[in-house]
């Protein structure tokens, strides 16, 4: 996640997608440890479902980047004084 700059949430669902169109074949997830294989670019009927999820949560992470590039960076700390 840290390498993409993306929530976990967000990086597993992008495994979801990935399993689900037939890109990779997910096989476990554990803690941070997943392993996976090549997979046989058959798709699962969920893949529209994951696809719909994953664009939702990558333009959420797009509009936070959007915003953080434009915003005065003392409203993006609140000081001891402040609270």
């Amino acid at each position: 996640a840290s390498a993409t700059a993306q929530l976990i949430p967000t990086i597993k669902a992008g495994l979801e997608w990935l399993d689900r169109a037939g890109y990779i074949n997910l096989i476990s997830t554990r803690g941070d440890e997943v392993k996976l294989e090549v997979g046989n670019r058959q798709k699962n009927g969920a893949a529209s479902v994951e696809s719909s999820r994953l664009n939702s949560m990558l333009a959420e992470s797009a509009a936070f980047r959007r915003y953080y590039l434009t915003v005065d960076k003392d409203r993006l700390v609140i000081t001891d004084k402040e609270s």
